[in-house]
């Protein structure tokens, strides 16, 4: 499981680190002081799969951090602010560790997280689920349900989510918003686009038309892994299927 830490103080860094490498299988992929610096990195190439952090810090504090990146990670608060943890479990944080913390402590965290990770997305049908974009230059967080995406469009470091009846604006990038959603209900189709799969009305001569009469075209290095994925939803003769 990759890790990561954010937290302002080193030595709460330092602290943390040392839980982390001396558990079998869990990985620390990075850190950061700087929330702005977290972001970026955890939204990069390598995936993260849980981040501890602090709920106070200069700028964007945990809560705020939490709310715009459960999309990309999973969070646990580290923290010596006891006050904090009601809102804590509002942004959907897998636990709360009170500083200091003993390794006890942090090992029932991490099976908690371990479990969370096991049984979601996956295990939830997509009407039950959504996620949290930071729109607009007031940076504003849009709660978004995933039932409610058509498609989703890239534009350089910015992705597009389209819904039914507006759009939201957001930093991104595709494979990062890929990554996060639930591969059984969206398919990435082209570089430039994913799609909702309750959403497609049909398919035809390399284009896709979802609900909303929108059509997008299917990328040549996308097709193949798409039409197998349509293919497991046809139904198939005795002949083929071996009977």
């Amino acid at each position: 499981m990759n890790c990561y830490i954010l937290d302002d103080e080193p030595f709460a860094i330092d602290y943390l680190k040392n839980f982390i490498e001396k558990t079998p299988g869990l990985k620390l992929t990075g850190t950061a002081t700087d929330p702005a610096v977290a972001m970026q990195e955890i939204t990069g190439d390598c995936p993260v799969d849980l981040t501890f952090a602090d709920v106070q810090m200069p700028g964007i504090n945990g809560l705020e951090f939490a709310a715009i990146m459960e999309i990309y990670t999973a969070v646990i608060f580290t923290t010596a602010h006891r006050q904090h943890a009601f809102e804590a479990f509002e942004h959907n944080a897998i636990d709360y560790l009170l500083k200091p913390y003993s390794y006890e402590r942090f090992l029932k965290s991490v099976n908690k997280a371990k479990r969370y990770l096991r049984e979601s997305p996956a295990q939830r049908s997509v009407g039950e689920q959504f996620i949290y974009v930071k729109a607009g230059q007031k940076g504003k967080i849009n709660k978004v349900q995933l039932a409610d995406i058509v498609y989703i469009e890239g534009a350089l470091n910015y992705i597009n989510i389209q819904l039914e009846s507006r759009s939201i604006m957001t930093y991104s990038s595709m494979e990062s918003i890929f990554r996060a959603l639930p591969p059984q209900h969206f398919s990435r189709i082209h570089k430039s686009f994913i799609i909702n799969n309750n959403a497609i009305v049909s398919v035809e001569k390399g284009q896709v038309t979802l609900r909303g009469k929108k059509t997008l075209n299917i990328g040549r290095s996308y097709s193949e892994a798409f039409y197998n994925y349509m293919d497991s939803f046809r139904p198939k003769d005795k002949g083929q299927t071996g009977d």
